[in-house]
């Protein structure tokens, strides 16, 4: 028999779990800043043109033209039912033991820009050895 969930529940999960956690902590989905705008790999279409609105709690992708809320982008990204995807986020509920702070996704976003910048310089370098 399906679990049912009260409408309370999936309000809490819709709107107290920060979607940028849900992206960056709990399903780890590619993601990094371009011109100071916070950007993800869409589940979907596999493209960066995402943007999320933290007030609202919500994700889109402006490729694919979908909106997700924190239920809709784990569904998406993990292809779990709903029962399932629910019962994931549950974890992260604020005064459910896990943090749900945005810090690690900023560290997290700080190292892969670091990454990006030493394989830039890698390549340039490969380029100019090449050269010679």
């Amino acid at each position: 028999m399906a679990r049912r969930f009260s409408s309370e529940e999936l309000r809490a999960l819709r709107n107290d779990v920060a979607i940028r956690t849900v992206i960056g902590s709990v399903l780890e989905l590619p993601c990094k800043k371009v011109e100071g705008v916070f950007r993800f790999l869409c589940p979907l279409c596999s493209e960066f043109q995402t943007g999320v609105h933290p007030e609202e709690n919500l994700a889109r992708c402006f490729r694919c033209q979908r909106n997700f809320n924190t239920i809709e982008l784990v569904i998406a990204a993990r292809q779990l039912d709903f029962v399932s995807s629910v019962k994931l986020l549950q974890k992260y509920l604020p005064g459910n033991g896990r943090s749900t702070a945005v810090a690690s996704d900023d560290d997290r976003l700080r190292r892969n820009e670091r990454c990006s910048a030493v394989e830039s310089v890698a390549t340039v370098l490969s380029r100019c050895l090449t050269q010679f």
